[in-house]
């Protein structure tokens, strides 16, 4: 529960990143302690990324089967690797597919990373990127 709120406060103030002292660690990702009575703990950069639907979805069944297959391979080559954290499909009305967490030191590599993912070379999803800062070693429960 402290790490909930501790991560409330943490979004309602997004602009204390910068005072916060960000620095590099010695694999060349970004951090910053944030100290909160007795504890600190270590915010790290993350990249959070929205798969969206494409503009090209008129594949057939057959080709949308096998387009989803090597995207799926894909994410498990990218987890394997250590390259993304979590990965999800959501449940949207809309546009909104699904939710990849990478773990990466750069934007630079996170769309390198995206650029290779079947789908969205064949154009059936699009990627949404956004630096993400989160407690490191931080998890669901």
């Amino acid at each position: 529960m402290r790490r909930y709120l501790i991560m409330i406060l943490f979004c309602t103030s997004v602009f204390s990143v910068a005072a916060q002292g960000v620095q590099k660690d010695a694999d060349g990702f970004e951090y910053f302690e944030m100290q909160e009575g007795d504890t600190t703990d270590i915010m790290k950069k993350y990249f959070f990324v929205m798969l969206n639907s494409g503009p090209t979805r008129s594949q057939t069944k057959e080709e949308a089967a096998a387009i989803q297959e090597k995207h799926l391979a894909h994410i498990n080559w990218m987890a394997s690797n250590g390259y993304v954290n979590l990965a999800g499909p959501v449940e949207s009305e809309d546009e909104f597919r699904g939710i990849l967490v990478f773990n990466v030191t750069s934007l630079e590599e996170v769309k390198k990373l995206v650029a290779m993912d079947p789908a969205v070379k064949a154009g059936w999803l699009v990627m949404k990127i956004y630096p993400w800062w989160c407690v490191k070693g931080g998890m669901l429960r």
